[in-house]
């Protein structure tokens, strides 16, 4: 690598020669689209921590060193905004939510909603999806005994869909089919879609996926303001307290006593929870499954740290902080495989970063696929080394080294649940099961909306 000494990050400009990079737009473009994570990797090689990437759609500026990314989503997040074609295709299933909006939109609903990711709540919401995951888990019980393949991506979206139906609705989502499961499937699908397609809105009735994706959008919508009526009435009532997301939402309040969300808004809401919280979590533990197929080491140690700590027992949300190696492998398995692969940024004003400038308008395009592999910060970046985030790591490594939930006043809301559902699944997997790669299998990670496998047959043992 073409390692570039970095100047210090300022908004002063300061006029320096053009960054590097490819000078092709039809060839980066073609790369881009063909294998985004590879050529990314290969551009960093190639021409350092800040690359120019002419594309079809836009000049792009990938951002790689920590420091950068730190500019970015910290030091000068008030000059770098969501990038607009991102935002309109969220925008489009979950309007205003605290996923979409900006400036003080979003700080109100960000502080009001805040506290739903608390230690209290967090805590009351462990116990459901310990519960959740055990029931999950025990219908695996007769295949198992049998050694039956199967393809963790569809099970992971069955579990992880049964998790979030009961920390938001206190209901079961788990099957397919059910409205919103089926509806969530259609809409991850029509969310690619836009993203490589972005006229398709423009064709009307005559795009069979623009009318599958409002139909889902319907249902959702139909389904979920219904829940929403059902437990407000409940509420009203005095009837049994549901300590879920959505009673959270209701129960909301501004300083003068007044409800703070309209049922629009809560049904925003709750829809941005199922869309990012589904999908990211589902990539999350098909990773973990397959890192740890290919490491049995990691899996002994992992075993001896839940019976040890455990003797037998389901973990519980204090267990955690006592279950530190069950943490150290969720952390590895994102640093190698983060579901959120890439964050567009859009440039709101002409500045600098790393000593040269970023125009006004221009994309930059920050990757923890990529960050996270940067050699001066992880010694054999592709190897699967849980002790990289032992209590005896080396100091010195930057903050945003490692950044899977992004960073800033942005950072993912809920980043700590997701970790929480990780390694509760990961301590109550390693008490019932092992499994292992089917034979012959070779996966391929798909940088999607989200970063995941296509398929990932494996072989379940008790």
């Amino acid at each position: 690598m073409k390692n570039r000494t970095l100047s210090a990050t300022s908004t002063a400009l300061q006029p320096r020669k053009q960054v590097p990079g490819p000078t092709s737009t039809r060839a980066t473009t073609q790369a881009m689209e063909r294998d985004p994570l590879q050529f990314l990797l290969e551009m960093t090689r190639q021409y350092g921590d800040i690359v120019r990437l002419p594309l079809t759609f836009g000049t792009t500026y990938l951002l790689n060193h920590p420091d950068h990314v730190l500019a970015v989503l910290q030091e000068q997040a008030a000059i770098f905004g969501r990038e607009p074609h991102e935002k309109a295709i969220f925008k489009r299933f979950v309007g205003g939510s605290v996923l979409t909006t900006e400036g003080e939109t979003w700080r109100r609903l960000r502080r009001l909603e805040q506290p739903a990711f608390g230690r209290r709540h967090l805590s009351a919401i462990s116990s459901q999806i310990v519960e959740t995951v055990q029931t999950f888990l025990e219908g695996w019980r007769d295949q198992a005994a049998h050694g039956a393949i199967l393809d963790m991506v569809p099970e992971m979206r069955a579990l992880t869909l049964r998790i979030l139906g009961k920390a938001i609705f206190s209901l079961d989502l788990s099957s397919e089919a059910t409205t919103i499961g089926s509806a969530l499937t259609v809409l991850n699908a029509y969310a690619l879609a836009l993203f490589y397609h972005p006229l398709l809105p423009y064709f009307g009735p005559l795009s069979a996926r623009n009318r599958r994706g409002r139909a889902a959008l319907r249902d959702l919508d139909s389904t979920v303001f219904r829940l929403i009526r059902e437990r407000r009435a409940l509420l009203s009532t005095k009837g049994p307290r549901q300590d879920d997301l959505l009673t959270f939402f209701l129960e909301l309040r501004e300083e003068d006593g007044t409800p703070a969300l309209p049922d629009t808004q809560i049904r925003n809401e709750t829809l941005s929870l199922l869309i990012a919280g589904h999908d990211n979590s589902t990539s999350l533990l098909c990773w973990l499954w397959y890192l740890l197929a290919q490491h049995p080491n990691v899996v002994e140690r992992l075993s001896e740290e839940v019976t040890e700590t455990l003797e037998g027992r389901a973990p519980t949300f204090d267990d955690l902080e006592r279950l530190p190696y069950v943490q150290m492998v969720v952390e590895e398995t994102l640093r190698l495989y983060p579901p959120a692969w890439s964050f567009p940024r859009r440039a709101l004003a002409d500045t600098t970063i790393g000593g040269y400038t970023i125009p006004a308008g221009s994309t930059v395009l920050l990757s923890p696929y990529t960050t996270h592999r940067h050699p001066a910060f992880w010694p054999d970046p592709e190897v699967f080394d849980p002790g990289r985030f032992g209590a005896d790591t080396p100091p010195g490594r930057p903050r945003y080294a490692h950044f899977p939930f992004g960073g800033g006043q942005h950072q993912c809301m809920g980043a700590a649940f997701a970790m929480i559902e990780a390694q509760l699944v990961l301590a109550l997997m390693m008490q019932h099961y092992r499994l292992e790669l089917a034979p012959g299998v070779q996966i391929h990670p798909e940088p999607l909306v989200t970063l995941r496998p296509r398929e990932l047959p494996m072989r379940l043992r008790l």
